[in-house]
């Protein structure tokens, strides 16, 4: 009896044993999927809720029991993009040891090029401004981990700066600009030595 009752209590099953529902992350993911698609495609105006359930094979009413708004479903592309690329930053730069500050500020570099280089279409589709890239959920961004770095070296004696915070506004924010610089006119190459050129005369030069 307990075992007929307990399945009579299960979620109801299609033929062959798959659920009549995906769980809830399930649908928010295909949801996210399938905007990221149409986002990069036709552009976020032009891009409809109703074209979005559609792509993602779900109904209407599906979109905002996971999403408030369409912007509400784009802040979280835009979180889902930071967090990735942190966790990458953050694991490489643990790689080198402590006290090798440059080494630690050429892979910040190095991996902040290759990432946003890697999805420039997603990144500047996502990103307006600077500031956009203000930590997820609340925590450091890449501009507030920089200045830790900056901050870092300057207490060990690897570089003189005055402001490492300042110091990493300007240069993420020059980053930044060189990167809307990568086209046909100017290679990928080009773009990546200039940055790592720029840090190196700014920040390596002030010891």
């Amino acid at each position: 009896m307990a075992g007929q009752s307990k399945q009579a209590t299960a979620s109801p099953r299609r033929a062959g044993g798959q659920p009549r529902t995906k769980p809830a992350e399930v649908r928010r993911r295909e949801l996210m999927a399938a905007a990221e698609r149409l986002f990069l495609a036709q552009g976020l105006e032009a891009t409809t809720v109703e074209q979005i359930t559609q792509a993602a094979g779900v109904a209407k009413g599906s979109f905002y029991l996971q999403f408030a708004t369409k912007e509400a479903l784009l802040a979280a592309l835009r979180e889902d993009f930071l967090e990735a690329y942190l966790e990458e930053l953050d694991a490489v730069v643990a790689e080198r040891p402590a006290e090798q500050h440059a080494g630690r500020l050429a892979v910040w570099t190095a991996v902040t090029l290759s990432v946003f280089l890697d999805r420039a279409p997603l990144r500047t589709l996502l990103f307006e401004a600077p500031r956009a890239y203000d930590g997820a959920r609340g925590g450091a961004g890449p501009r507030e981990r920089l200045a830790g770095l900056l901050a870092a070296g300057a207490r060990a004696g690897a570089w003189r700066l005055p402001d490492p915070g300042a110091a990493a506004t300007f240069l993420f924010h020059g980053l930044l600009g060189l990167l809307e610089e990568a086209g046909p006119g100017r290679p990928r190459a080009a773009v990546e030595e200039a940055a790592l050129a720029l840090v190196e005369r700014l920040v390596l030069a002030s010891e």
